[in-house]
């Protein structure tokens, strides 16, 4: 795995399961991993969380530059990066499933983490959740009506999986356990939204998971003795 995030390029790691990447495509069928340069006015860019295009032909990225985050796009073969945000403050985007739209984490106007949506060919960002506490990692539901996520809700309760309709409005508490539960990713059927928790007592982080639409959780299949924080589900 690459985690060394001081590197100028996108790394993509084509493998089932990909800590550094967090990324709910499926791999290509391959067993190497490659280099996209990134640039951004002629000049390198530092690159985190790449998330693939629905067509293949794009990838949504975290822009780091000196202390500024914001979200990029650009195409599959490298090249000049397209800033969606400027605010120095945006991360972690995922690809609506028709691909016309771009969830990310930012901060709001209260210095909060939030989720917004905003549209690939740039403009407007729109805010989804509000309310205290923070909202983050966002995961387009395949059918395009939820977006599940990441947050806590002010109180004293940990971090919990959420879901919140795509284009706003309430969100809703799927997990209420008292330990951090955080990267939601949905099943590819939209049945099952599965996550990280470090609820169990044989790993540090393993996999759960909870029906979209609410009830028990359930353990998942995990490494054992490891740690798994994010996953790609085919």
């Amino acid at each position: 795995m690459i985690q060394d995030f001081s590197t100028r390029t996108v790394t993509a790691i084509l493998l089932v399961v990909s800590i550094s990447s967090c990324s709910n495509e499926a791999p290509p069928a391959a067993h190497h991993a490659f280099h996209i340069e990134t640039t951004h006015n002629g000049q390198p860019l530092e690159s985190i969380y790449p998330r693939h295009s629905p067509d293949g032909q794009w990838i949504a990225f975290t822009a780091i530059r000196g202390e500024s985050n914001d979200i990029a796009i650009i195409p599959v073969s490298g090249g000049e990066a397209t800033l969606l945000t400027n605010n120095g403050r945006s991360f972690q985007p995922t690809w609506s499933p028709d691909g016309d739209m771009i969830a990310f984490t930012s901060w709001d106007t209260n210095g909060n983490y939030d989720v917004f949506t905003m549209a690939v060919t740039g403009g407007e960002a729109h805010m989804i959740t509000s309310g205290p506490g923070n909202k983050a990692q966002p995961d387009w539901s395949p059918d395009g009506k939820q977006i599940a996520l990441a947050g806590s809700d002010g109180g004293h309760r940990d971090w919990g999986v959420w879901t919140v309709p795509a284009e706003g409005g309430k969100a809703r508490r799927l997990t209420q356990h008292t330990a951090d539960e955080w990267h939601p990713r949905w099943s590819a059927d939209g049945e099952w939204i599965f996550y990280s928790t470090n609820r169990s007592i044989d790993v540090d982080i393993d996999f759960w998971r909870i029906r979209a639409s609410g009830g028990r959780t359930r353990s998942s299949d995990t490494f054992p003795g490891g740690r798994v924080q994010c996953g790609a589900f085919t």
